[in-house]
């Protein structure tokens, strides 16, 4: 019985010290990752879904960067995320919808992070 008590105990103060779940262990084969993650508006505050999000790294060679360019279309409440390899790494998001312009905005990562975004599209014509 003591013996059941101090594994529990111990396997308890691994999972909130520094376990699997904090990203202390990279067994298997996973690598860690940056998250950039973000919200997409029109000026008035709205979020808008279905705006047409990429990001691509900048900080290479012009003939390499096609090759980490990711895609994806904001949800219904604005939001978009990527997974990308941790940094150090300099990053453009590309925001494009409908009429509206076209915006875009540099950011670094440095590590195993999260990186977060506002993207306030203005309409076109403005």
């Amino acid at each position: 019985m003591r013996r059941a008590v101090l594994i529990l105990t111990v396997s308890f103060a691994l999972l909130t010290v520094g376990g699997p779940a904090s990203g202390a262990f990279r067994g298997n084969g996973q690598q860690g990752y940056a998250l950039a993650k973000g919200t997409v508006f029109t000026n008035q505050g709205f979020s808008l879904g279905s705006a047409e999000v990429e990001v691509r790294r900048i900080d290479i060679e012009e003939d390499r960067r096609d090759d980490t360019r990711q895609r994806t279309v904001s949800n219904r409440q604005g939001e978009f995320a990527f997974r990308l390899p941790p940094g150090p790494s300099r990053w453009e998001v590309t925001v494009r919808a409908d009429d509206f312009k076209v915006s875009r905005r540099e950011f670094e990562i440095f590590a195993e992070e999260r990186v977060d975004f506002t993207i306030l599209l203005e309409p076109e014509g403005r």
